[in-house]
């Protein structure tokens, strides 16, 4: 088995080095009191000087420090939560990483503004084995260069130049053993934390075919995603690669549906268990992410962490009104969450009759609501009356419930719009409680149903119908084929 490591020779890997950790922190096992960091600046003109740091997706800022002759000073009594922070100059917003760790709490750091790269430390050692390893990745990768091209060039030839490669791979094996080195020599320090984060994971012998392999390789990635990063340790809530890490494994390692989506982020949510803070962020972040998801179907992930974490007393940080107003929201979607059996309503037709949804005998429902002086509404309708006549023989049928309590004016509607095809009806006096049922907040609102009256999908834009119906019919089909094939 074979340990894999992201290698400074590649010019993209070292890129996002680089952009990460030009200045890096360290947190140890014991905390001091009081801080005191002093920036020593050159070629720069402000006396002003802001600081910031890293707080997962975000950059928040630390203080605004006044100078004296170049030299800036960011202090306090209570020691410094370790982690990234950022020294910005203006007028540019230039910036320059650097870290404050838990036993290194007092040091000076020296920039000179016309080479803001280069960055000299006094009192820590993190740094100044970051700077040496930044250092070392810039000359190996300058004479990785070199063997490189010969390389592309010998493949322009249809050609191999094995000196080249050879050359490559001893560069390659020289900084992965200066890696190993740090993190065997450092393992608390923050520049191993950032080699480790960038180590590639290790796979074991697959066996099958090359698909099988693949899958293998696959799945196996996924479950030690996080072998080289702890979440449960609250210092990566203050690196720059933490959020990104997890945004992958969440957006494109799992699959895009909901039931899948939760397993990853529980998994992730577990993890963080031990470090509250960083448990805490994602909590929110996911439900505030998934509430605000335009994905059709995601709202079930929303009504997931309100049921699991909010309704459940876990999430003692948010204020009651706040809390009320979240759960009421997710009882609001629970009903119409794709898959669920939609509710039976009843509403009135125009001869005064009723009409139940569940009267409707057919493979498919559109249940469309809507209200005649709404402007979206009047949009949806057209491309909804060309759907009905090309799908009517399709199996579809449409139930169309005007929300407003001036029936007379919905029943204008209806003929002006040309919906005499549709199942029309109105409840004016709100006697099936459809708004409650089925979320009717604003319109217009559609779901279509299958036979059984479970919901397929719903919130779609209305010129988009006839495909989503073409999709959901030929998946339908194949379901019925795969059935008859057993």
């Amino acid at each position: 088995m074979t340990r894999g490591y992201r290698c400074g020779i590649n010019q993209d890997k070292m890129r996002l080095i680089l952009h990460i950790a030009l200045v890096f922190t360290s947190i140890f096992s014991f905390a001091q009191d009081g801080y005191k960091v002093t920036i020593e600046t050159t070629n720069y003109e402000n006396d002003t000087l802001i600081t910031g740091y890293y707080y997962a997706d975000r950059q928040l800022v630390q203080d605004t420090l006044i100078g004296t002759d170049g030299t800036f000073v960011m202090e306090g009594e209570a020691s410094l939560h370790p982690g990234m922070y950022l020294a910005i100059f203006k007028p540019n917003n230039d910036f320059v990483q650097f870290a404050v760790n838990g036993s290194e709490q007092n040091f000076t750091m020296k920039v000179d503004k016309n080479d803001i790269g280069r960055v000299t430390f006094d009192g820590s050692k993190d740094n100044e084995t970051f700077y040496q390893y930044i250092d070392f990745i810039q000359s190996q990768n300058k004479e990785a260069e070199i063997y490189r091209k010969a390389i592309e060039d010998a493949k322009a030839r249809n050609e191999v130049d094995e000196e080249a490669e050879i050359k490559m791979a001893e560069i390659d094996l020289k900084v992965k053993n200066y890696q190993l080195n740090i993190v065997s020599q450092y393992p608390d320090f923050i520049t191993s934390r950032l080699l480790k984060s960038s180590f590639n994971i290790d796979f074991p012998e697959f066996k099958g075919t090359e698909e099988e392999i693949n899958n293998q390789k696959f799945y196996y990635y996924k479950d030690h995603y996080f072998d080289y990063i702890d979440l449960g340790d609250s210092i990566n809530l203050r690196m720059p690669y933490l959020h990104q890490r997890i945004t992958n494994y969440v957006d494109r390692l799992t699959p895009q549906i909901p039931d899948s989506i939760i397993l990853s982020i529980e998994h992730i949510l577990k993890k963080a268990a031990p470090a509250q803070e960083t448990q805490r962020f994602y909590i929110s972040h996911f439900l505030n992410n998934y509430a605000k998801s335009k994905i059709v179907g995601m709202d079930a992930i929303y009504v997931y962490m309100v049921d699991k974490y909010y309704s459940s007393g876990k999430a003692e940080w948010v204020d009651e009104e706040t809390l009320n107003k979240l759960i009421d929201n997710a009882n609001m979607l629970r009903p119409t969450l794709i898959g669920k059996k939609a509710q039976d309503i009843k509403v009135i037709q125009q001869d005064q009759s009723e009409i139940s949804l569940y009267d409707l005998d057919s493979d498919y429902t559109l249940l469309y609501f809507y209200a005649y002086d709404c402007g979206h509404c009047k949009k949806a309708t057209p491309f909804l009356v060309d759907f009905y006549d090309k799908y009517k023989d399709k199996g579809v049928n449409v139930l169309a419930i005007c929300t407003k309590r001036d029936t007379t004016a919905c029943w204008d509607y209806i003929k002006e719009k040309k919906m005499e095809g549709f199942y029309n009806g109105v409840d004016p006096n709100h006697r099936s409680r459809f708004k409650l049922k089925y979320d009717v907040r604003q319109t217009p609102k559609m779901y279509i149903l299958n036979r059984e009256k479970e919901i397929l999908i719903k919130n779609f834009p209305a010129e988009e119908i006839e495909s989503i119906m073409d999709d959901i019919i030929r998946i339908e089909n194949e379901k019925k084929k795969a059935l008859g094939s057993e």
